[in-house]
């Protein structure tokens, strides 16, 4: 698969409170979560970001980069990448999504391509915007700064101020599994059961 003329950036912040430890480097395949999550990006884009508040050690060709306004969430985490990033559009994954699959990142990536004038791609799954598997553009960033600074915090109430085109459950290629591929791991009872899973495949 081609590489393209994004920037990845995977948002892992740190420890959950509901998982009660860093979703990222909980064992998944050959490594865990977030090095899973990276190799999957290598395959669509050169330019890779880690956004976290810890330590990690990652491929010398990922840079590791920390929230500018720090505290408010998934929401600083997209800012710090697209302030950061060398394209002027961004894919956005949470670490807390190890089912990704290339070609479901190039189904979004694709959408953005062919709506350079919106501000952001967003999926709809099960009638609720996916803003954390998402595309966005640095045309994006005054509105993201202005609402952090007013404290509103929530990406899916912000995603409504942008020009942004959704994409909904029909316009994905049947052969990717949606529910597989918006599973959020939120406890250690659901990566337990997506590790099980995974191993089982």
């Amino acid at each position: 698969m081609n590489q393209q003329q994004i920037s990845a950036v995977i948002l892992a912040g740190g420890k959950s409170k509901r998982m009660g430890q860093d979703k990222a480097s909980l064992p998944w395949g050959k490594h865990d979560i977030l090095h899973s999550i990276i190799e999957c990006m290598e395959k669509i884009a050169q330019d890779i970001l880690v956004i976290s508040n810890l330590s990690r050690i990652l491929p010398p060709s990922v840079r590791v980069l920390t929230d500018i306004i720090p505290q408010c969430g998934p929401l600083s985490g997209i800012h710090a990448g697209l302030h950061y990033a060398k394209s002027a559009t961004i894919f956005v994954i949470s670490c807390d999504m190890p089912f990704v699959i290339p070609e479901a990142v190039q189904t979004i990536v694709n959408c953005a391509a062919a709506n350079k004038e919106r501000d952001a791609i967003l999926p709809l799954y099960q009638g609720k915007i996916q803003p954390i598997f998402a595309c966005y553009q640095k045309s994006s960033l005054p509105i993201m700064e202005q609402a952090l600074y007013a404290g509103h915090y929530k990406v899916s109430s912000l995603c409504n101020l942008l020009n942004s085109f959704y994409l909904s459950e029909e316009m994905w290629p049947p052969t990717i599994n949606l529910e597989l591929l918006f599973k959020n791991l939120n406890s250690f009872t659901d990566y337990q059961q997506a590790y099980l899973y995974h191993k089982s495949r």
